[in-house]
């Protein structure tokens, strides 16, 4: 072989090399939405759930929560998780906020979702979750 023929292979495989990196990178992106808007609180808040933050998370909460963070440690968020925004309603001050949750296709039935509501407040100009919202069932209960 020519130099060049193995020069303009390698050029090839190192082409493709990078666009399959760029195309598996760009996979894993999240969704932006406009800063102040409910989708955006709740994915900021779900994000801080994930990195196990829970001052972060409860400041998404309005004030007077039952939610404290002995609730948010008892959350489990599995890393094979995605969430989809469905929907989104707003009346006036109040928003709701429709997600899916999925888990990874690595069982033997082909993963599963569920699909759960979470319901906002705009009080002085910023979103804020009310009630008990995913991945919480409870606040207030029994504590350890």
């Amino acid at each position: 072989m020519k130099s060049s023929t193995i020069r303009n292979l390698v050029l090839g495989l190192i082409v493709i090399l990078i666009g399959a990196l760029v195309f598996i990178a760009s996979r894993g992106e999240s969704s932006r939405f406009e800063a102040g808007s409910p989708e955006a609180t709740v994915q900021s808040y779900l994000r801080a759930m994930v990195d196990r933050d829970n001052d972060r998370a409860l400041s998404y909460f309005e004030t007077g929560t039952k939610c404290d963070s002995s609730d948010l440690d008892r959350q489990y968020l599995s890393p094979d998780l995605t969430v989809d925004l469905v929907d989104t309603s707003i009346t006036g001050d109040r928003a709701q906020v429709k997600i899916r949750i999925r888990y990874a296709d690595n069982d033997l039935f082909g993963g599963w979702s569920e699909d759960h509501s979470i319901g906002l407040t705009r009080i002085g100009g910023m979103w804020k979750i009310t009630g008990v919202p995913w991945p919480l069932y409870e606040c207030d209960g029994v504590k350890p």
